[in-house]
């Protein structure tokens, strides 16, 4: 009997041992930094305005891109914002979708940079020019 109770007393304090220090409720947790490296391409669309093929609706600038991790997966819904330079002006704010991806429509000419904040944090930043 005192075998089964040494035992039952071994067990429950190795299961109480091991419950606390799965606890992520400590203070001292601190989540792994994630950085996020962006791509981005320009794109100009081309509406027709009429029947006529010549009828074309002034060009609409579109800057699109995707925000990967560093371990290469897609940065999901994440905070990216177009700021001008060299004020660092914020001119639109965007969310990246499930793949990464965000747009950004009707940007005008001139220099920028695209910045990546998660959790309220930049992770990452890239600075473009649009001529």
């Amino acid at each position: 009997m005192k075998k089964y109770t040494f035992i039952s007393t071994v067990l429950i304090a190795l299961f109480s041992l091991i419950f606390v220090s799965c606890d992520n409720n400590d203070e001292d947790f601190v989540p792994e930094k994630q950085t996020v490296s962006i791509k981005w391409d320009k794109w100009k669309t081309q509406v027709k305005s009429g029947d006529n093929d010549d009828d074309l609706l002034p060009d609409i600038p579109i800057l699109t891109g995707k925000a990967s991790n560093s371990d290469g997966s897609a940065a999901i819904e994440v905070s990216v914002e177009l700021q001008s330079l060299p004020n660092f002006t914020l001119k639109d704010q965007s969310v990246t979708d499930l793949e990464g991806n965000f747009i950004f429509y009707d940007v005008a000419k001139g220099a920028y940079q695209i910045v990546v904040k998660q959790h309220g944090e930049v992770v990452g930043t890239s600075e473009l020019l649009i001529e």
